[in-house]
């Protein structure tokens, strides 16, 4: 592989999240069953419409305050609905400058603003990252091509000489497709692995403990 340039994805990745604590609390604070609100989030296509960007914070607030008979205002929503991710990055904190020495970088996720903003706010991961590809901006999520297309556009070399890191099998494959090397991310030894392969050093003092996660 003739690498030039890295595509990174997010959520999973760089970062883990877990969204059970915030479907606890806000059917703690909803006048619906848990069942009824989870349709409500995530099976009227209003989360797709927020991460695209079609619908703003406050409007999918508004229809989740309605919908779900929520008790809760738009602040303590927005906490609630930002404040689940892992305080610790998946990756130890020297890989990230290690790859951006060698490699141009472009962060290409399927996320809405208040994540990104938080991420941004709370964690060192972005500033590594000559670009960022967002869904909510783009309009489209991942599998579809336009956020495909907006990465390869933003990296600036042709999808031979990309390689792009998901943990989503469909993002892969829609990747692959299209031309692009890949990497299925299933741990950060195998992350390791990769780079090793491609002659990128990773290799740190605190990199046993963090294989461990």
């Amino acid at each position: 592989m003739d690498i030039k340039a890295i595509l990174f994805d997010l959520g999973r990745v760089l970062v883990d999240f877990d969204m059970e604590k915030c479907e606890a609390e806000l059917t703690a604070r909803s006048r619906v069953e848990h069942e009824e609100l989870m349709r409500v989030l995530w099976d009227t296509g209003w989360a797709r419409r927020y991460e695209t960007g079609e619908v703003s914070a406050s409007e999918f607030y508004q229809f989740v305050l309605r919908e779900a008979g929520l008790t809760m205002e738009f602040e303590e929503f927005m906490k609630c609905w930002t404040e689940v991710f892992d305080p610790v990055p998946i990756l130890p904190d020297h890989v990230l400058p290690a790859l951006a020495r060698a490699y141009p970088m472009t962060l290409i996720s399927n996320t809405n603003q208040a994540h990104v903003e938080y991420i941004r706010d709370n964690y060192d991961v972005m500033q590594f990252f000559d670009n960022h590809v967002f869904s909510f901006q783009v309009g489209a999520l991942k599998p579809d091509r336009r956020m495909f297309d907006r990465a390869i556009e933003a990296a600036g070399f042709p999808p031979a000489n990309l390689i792009f890191i998901d943990d989503r099998e469909e993002n892969i494959k829609a990747a692959h497709d299209l031309g692009l090397n890949t990497h299925w991310f299933k741990s950060v030894p195998g992350l390791f692995e990769l780079f090793g392969r491609l002659g990128v050093d990773l290799a740190g003092p605190e990199a046993g403990e963090s294989h461990n996660r």
